[in-house]
């Protein structure tokens, strides 16, 4: 099994563990064994191997402050360990500063370079010895449940990463020349931005040479300077500008109404999928009733897979001659069809591929018909439940 495919079965496991409801309750020893152990094989380092393993390893100095190190990984041969892994358990937190440098300190002091700092789904890793850096990290850590989609990183970006620690990677050096490329990829990155912003004369000088056209030096600088930082073109005029997007609100009263609002930052989009946690779909009497009512399930929707994790229920938007919400589940399981053809309802042969079955915890709960939608939906659409209940 690959690193990536290690890491994609180790995230499973941690959504088993939130679905399911244990995650809160998992202890640090729980979340060693079911999360941490496989993350420490996945990295090639044998648990059960006391050369390469080491438990609650306290090092060879005497220091008072030390405290035991969770995990310490060894290469081959070596009686001084190459990393230290700090453990916490899944529902910790690992932003406390107070974890971060008792655990720096302590490898700093027993001369180990590299720390590990995991609660079995956040990522940490940290340069012991970086004292330039203010937070030593040596990548901005991540979550494995976010991995392939898109508020996270793909699974070979973080296979690539963690491979960084693997005991071949170690040997031959590859974080030195990881942080060099990094390094590298930053100046050039900053001198080129500069030349953008400054419309250099040696930049204009060759833009004019690979165009098939001529410009005007003026017409050069104007669209160097349409360029944000990231190297995205600012749009042109009666678009919303970048920082804003149009996007529609839902007005209790008239049921409808847009207005702006800035684009939103991975955080900014979890927050709004967390508060819109319930999945609107339209339904047509015999699929309500055929399925939503006596199956306890809807299928087959269109999800985008990296919201699924953030849908807690799903509402049935009665279409005419009803046109409103009456009724709501809360979601078990969002799960591949599987089958490219299924029956719901009267429908027979109906598209599956590439869409989701919505399974119930319990019965559909009727509410008093509301109409918090604009129109008819022709697909799903999320909002909060507070909202189709009137809290």
């Amino acid at each position: 099994m690959t690193l990536s495919e290690s890491l994609l079965e180790i995230k499973e496991r941690i959504i088993k563990l939130k679905t399911g409801g244990k995650a809160s309750s998992l202890t640090e020893t729980e979340t060693r064994r079911s999360l941490i152990d496989p993350l420490v094989t996945a990295l090639g380092y044998d648990v059960d191997d006391l050369d390469q393993v080491r438990l609650g390893w306290r090092g060879g100095k005497d220091v008072p402050e030390q405290k035991e190190a969770d995990y310490a990984l060894f290469l081959p041969g070596q009686s001084k360990p190459s990393i230290i892994v700090e453990a916490k358990r899944l529902s910790s937190q690992l932003k406390d500063e107070k974890i971060i440098s008792q655990t720096l300190m302590y490898a700093f002091i027993n001369g180990v370079a590299w720390c590990l700092v995991t609660n079995g789904n956040t990522v940490a890793i940290f340069d012991a010895f970086d004292r330039k850096k203010k937070d030593r990290s040596l990548f901005e850590e991540f979550d494995i449940e976010n991995i392939d989609t898109d508020i996270g990183i793909s699974a070979d970006q973080a296979a690539y990463l963690l491979n960084l620690l693997s005991p071949n990677s170690i040997k031959e050096g590859k974080i030195d020349e990881y942080i060099e490329s990094t390094q590298a990829s930053k100046a050039v990155f900053d001198v080129l931005q500069d030349c953008v912003r400054n419309s250099d004369k040696a930049l204009l000088r060759l833009i004019k040479k690979k165009l098939n056209r001529e410009y005007s030096d003026g017409q050069i600088k104007a669209a160097l300077g349409a360029i944000n930082v990231t190297g995205e073109k600012e749009p042109v005029e009666g678009k919303p500008k970048i920082g804003e997007e149009k996007h529609r609100t839902v007005n209790p009263d008239t049921g409808s109404g847009t207005k702006k609002r800035k684009w939103r930052t991975h955080a900014e989009r979890v927050k709004v999928w967390k508060e819109n946690n319930t999945i609107v779909c339209p339904v047509r009497d015999e699929g309500f009733n055929e399925v939503f009512l006596k199956e306890n399930r809807w299928y087959a929707v269109r999800i985008r897979e990296k919201r699924i994790p953030y849908i807690k229920y799903i509402a049935a938007y009665r279409v005419k001659p009803i046109s409103a919400i009456t009724h709501y589940a809360e979601v078990a399981a969002v799960v591949p069809c599987g089958q490219k053809e299924i029956t719901r309802g009267a429908q027979t042969g109906f598209d599956c591929r590439g869409k989701y079955i919505i399974q119930f915890k319990g019965k559909p709960i009727a509410i008093k018909p509301t109409h918090v939608l604009p129109g008819t939906p022709q697909g799903t659409v999320f909002v909060s439940l507070e909202e189709i209940l009137g809290e």
